[in-house]
């Protein structure tokens, strides 16, 4: 087994073989630096022009960070948490590359999978044993699709990576049984989602405010917001079963191995996601956050994306900005839909 010192030794040495995607001698806060990934060729064709799109950026250094210096902080880290937005492709595939880095350090991490629900581990564990390297025909296995994720085409290259490397794959979010009781039932949690509820930690005022803002936004501002509490508790909820799958997963295969966590980037935020909870249970273990952020019509500075934190560090670690997959505005539809049926009622 490597020691912590070979591992980052060798996660310095895996960087030669991509050095193509930076520029010569760039490094942290080089501002003549290009977007690190903006000849990468995006699926995503929105905004793909965008001076944002491709840059890699620290919040708490305030500056760009070059290819290797991102592709190390992953290689390093114990822990790290890799946040999409569901439908980008573009997202997925760096997320591949990423859980590369991982492996490339000299580690076999666990990967823990938001769209894969806890009550689907025995489809799961059977899909694995029978075609350990399916990666292909993995999401039929688990109804992807049907379960209302994005194509499965878009996520099988994260599988790939998992699957070709011999990686342990895992379940880690709540199903949408307990979710509903967490929702309408709080006080008669069976005792196996009490442990996981009870796995949460406490968040701090200003980020339980902050959470149930974007709550409210992500629900099109159409919620009551009386009815936030009950969202904010599942959120929560669903924070601390992927926590307690990331525990799990390291003690799997390993400490020294770690995991990565594939979800939507709200669940990686430090101000009340996953990495929130992990830092109370798994304090000795570095974490790093990463989120893959669409870039946005008239928001060409970092600091327009993401606030800081109360401590100033910013609620990602790592963002990297990518064009946008869709411009729909899907909250016009539904404030359509819910203003005729409120003039329909009335």
């Amino acid at each position: 087994m490597l020691s912590r010192y070979g591992r980052k030794a060798l996660a310095v040495g895996a960087l030669a073989f991509c050095l193509c995607f930076a520029s010569a001698g760039a490094g942290f806060g080089d501002e003549s630096l290009n977007a690190v990934f903006a000849d990468r060729g995006w699926q995503s064709a929105h905004f793909q022009d965008h001076e944002l799109a491709g840059v890699i950026w620290s919040p708490r250094r305030n500056q760009r960070l070059s290819f290797e210096a991102y592709q190390a902080a992953i290689g390093s880290a114990d822990l790290v948490l890799l946040g999409e937005v569901h439908t980008n492709p573009d997202h997925h595939l760096l997320q591949a590359e990423a859980l590369g880095y991982v492996v490339d350090s000299g580690r076999t991490p666990a990967v823990v999978f938001e769209m894969i629900s806890r009550d689907l581990s025995s489809r799961l564990e059977a899909a694995l044993t029978e075609n350990p390297r399916d990666w292909q025909g993995l999401g039929d296995a688990l109804s992807w699709e049907a379960r209302g994720w994005p194509s499965w085409d878009i996520y099988a290259p994260i599988a790939r990576v998992a699957l070709e490397n011999g990686l342990t794959i895992l379940p880690g979010d709540l199903s949408r049984d307990d979710i509903r009781t967490i929702s309408r039932d709080p006080g008669n949690l069976t005792e196996d989602l009490a442990v996981i509820t009870g796995t949460a930690r406490p968040l701090r005022a200003a980020s339980r405010m902050s959470l149930d803002d974007q709550l409210f936004r992500s629900h099109c501002e159409l919620v009551p917001r009386d009815a936030i509490a009950p969202m904010r508790q599942v959120q929560i909820g669903r924070d601390a079963a992927l926590t307690v799958s990331l525990a799990d997963g390291m003690n799997r295969v390993g400490r020294d191995n770690g995991a990565v966590l594939i979800a939507g980037a709200g669940h990686t935020r430090r101000d009340w996601g996953v990495p929130w909870h992990l830092a109370e249970h798994l304090p000795d273990v570095s974490i790093l956050s990463v989120a893959f952020i669409e870039v946005a019509e008239g928001m060409n500075a970092p600091a327009d994306y993401f606030p800081e934190t109360e401590n100033g560090r910013g609620v990602y670690d790592i963002i990297v900005f990518t064009p946008r997959a869709d411009v729909t505005d899907h909250c016009a539809g539904l404030r359509e839909r819910f203003n005729t049926s409120k003039g329909a009622s009335e």
